[in-house]
């Protein structure tokens, strides 16, 4: 049956008992277990109620032939497939039921889809830059500390990824000429974001894209309060892109003296071996302006 011929038959329906005349909004339809054997995708950002209507599906489903219900998020912090795993899911499913929730903003309370990461430095909320390490184990309790994120769930106008530009047009390129042997470059702007970030080519990306005067500026900028901006990019060059290998992941990190712990830690929620303890040639710090 067409929508507008539900609703105009539900409107006169609850006319028909005495209510007033309202505006009429699909509920969620009972589950249909008609179809057998189908493989039930439930998706949505945190706060969703994915797990709640899987739970209920799944109960009322026992003898009735559903095979597979599995709730799981689809997308990253980035508003992009969380991992292979997560698309092929999308791409074996035969059906997908998509959960929103409310924007988290303060001043919002729009349907949100989308996983917000941020850190809390002196108060202010810091967006997680673009190149932000994928994978960090943990997250379900407030942080106040810099190098350990929270999240929440935002609509499109209140998610915010400053440094995608910055990402693609500096960083990558940067670390392509080190996977060809040349290190320089990117040595030069890691130094830069770990000890002058006003030297750095992300600052200056900065300056160009989050300064029109949006409310959304201040945000933006205040990403580069967090801490170990340096390691972060090194992070998404060594585990996400495979350009630098591990021997130029070593030397980096023990010429620019590095927060090896941090480092250490995203390596290993990302499950990729590299040994930073290891005595390097060049291990002292250098001026490398």
């Amino acid at each position: 049956m067409p929508d507008h011929a539900f609703d105009s038959d539900t409107a006169f329906f609850l006319k028909s008992l005495g209510f007033p005349e309202l505006k009429i909004h699909h509920a969620f339809n009972h589950f249909d277990f008609v179809r057998s054997s189908r493989r039930i995708l439930v998706i949505g950002p945190m706060g969703s109620g994915k797990t709640e209507y899987s739970s209920r599906v799944w109960r009322e489903s026992q003898q009735r032939g559903l095979i597979f219900i599995f709730p799981t998020l689809i997308l990253n912090f980035r508003k992009s497939f969380f991992n292979a795993s997560a698309r092929l899911l999308l791409d074996l499913a035969t059906d997908v039921f998509p959960l929103t929730a409310y924007c988290e903003h303060s001043d919002c309370t729009t349907d949100s889809f989308y996983i917000y990461r941020y850190y809390h430095v002196d108060g202010r909320e810091c967006p997680a830059l673009y190149f932000d390490p994928l994978i960090i184990v943990g997250g379900d309790a407030r942080r106040e500390d810099s190098r350990e994120p929270n999240y929440c769930t935002r609509c499109d106008l209140h998610h915010y990824l400053p440094g995608k530009e910055y990402t693609f047009l500096v960083l990558k390129p940067l670390g392509a000429a080190a996977a060809r042997g040349d290190l320089q470059g990117l040595r030069e702007e890691l130094y830069a974001l770990h000890g002058d970030l006003s030297a750095s080519q992300l600052q200056r990306s900065f300056a160009e894209h989050y300064n029109s005067g949006r409310p959304s500026d201040e945000i933006n900028n205040n990403a580069l309060r967090v801490a170990c901006i340096a390691e972060r990019a090194l992070l998404f060059l060594f585990v996400e892109e495979n350009l630098v290998s591990e021997t130029q992941m070593q030397q980096l990190v023990g010429e620019l003296d590095l927060d090896r712990d941090f480092l250490v830690r995203r390596l290993r929620d990302a499950r990729r071996a590299c040994r930073l303890d290891i005595s390097i040639d060049s291990a002292e710090p250098r001026d490398l302006r």
